[in-house]
């Protein structure tokens, strides 16, 4: 079984400059983004693609396209791997073959997420999960043709929810999503929570909602004011907040007709 490291990256001059062994990144396929041309390069295990554009959701979907590996796991260029982590994600699919997508914990700073017990996922707890945890049976995701929505992630129309609108759509097209209580890799400490409470988040999150839930999209509208007024009360009242959530889903279903034309 080969588990192969998805690697999102931009402006690396050469694949020495990520340091990859000192991360327990053995084997690789890598995109490095906002390069002046294309090209690659190759060394040991490790094959970089670079290309002139943006959008993790683009470095996603190219990775995708590149991948070789039986065992996929997504990360990026900050990500670090326990010595263990390969066995314990070798172990994990061997354990369960019907898994095809399995979820492990991530240690960010000091703080671990995910959760301490093993489960298969329902939709709605895809809304937790971050892109590091994610690892999948390349053939899985190959036969039904998952891809991410290139309208979200950061440097698209809507910065955030790229992960999760890719589990959801694994999960509704009928994949097996798993949770196993193992931190296999590391973040460093950020200086934000990854929570973005300014209007181009809420904007996005409004979108992202509608994405996932466009029958009940009111519902998670209501979900929001209320669960998250701590957090977007600093910056928005209730009635600004609605009307930048609602702008939100205006924006998507505006940008998909246009593209639909």
């Amino acid at each position: 079984m080969k588990v192969q490291m998805l690697v999102s990256t931009m402006k690396t001059k050469s694949i020495n400059d990520l340091e990859l062994p000192k991360k327990n990144v053995k084997d690789a396929v890598i995109v490095n983004q906002f390069m002046p041309k294309e090209k690659i390069d190759k060394q040991g295990n490790y094959i970089m693609y670079s290309y002139n554009e943006k959008g993790v959701s683009k470095s996603r979907n190219r990775l995708l396209e590149h991948a070789t590996g039986d065992i996929e796991v997504i990360t990026d260029d900050d990500i670090t791997f326990f010595d263990d982590a390969i066995k314990n994600i070798e172990k994990a699919y061997e354990d369960d073959p019907s898994a095809d997508i399995i979820i492990f914990n991530l240690k960010r700073g000091n703080q671990i997420l995910g959760s301490n017990k093993s489960f298969k996922y329902k939709k709605l707890a895809l809304m937790s999960v971050c892109s590091c945890q994610i690892t999948f049976r390349r053939k899985s995701i190959e036969d039904i043709n998952l891809r991410f929505d290139e309208h979200f992630g950061i440097k698209a129309p809507f910065v955030c929810g790229e992960e999760n609108i890719f589990l959801s759509d694994a999960y509704n097209k009928g994949l097996k999503i798993k949770h196993v209580p193992i931190v296999v890799n590391s973040h460093p400490e950020e200086e934000t929570t990854g929570e973005i409470w300014n209007e181009i988040g809420v904007v996005s999150r409004g979108a992202l909602m509608y994405r996932l839930f466009p029958h009940t999209y009111f519902m998670y509208l209501w979900y929001f004011v209320i669960t998250k007024h701590k957090y977007y009360k600093k910056n928005f009242t209730v009635r600004q907040f609605i009307k930048l959530f609602n702008r939100g889903e205006r924006e998507y279903k505006a940008l998909i007709k246009s593209e639909k034309r």
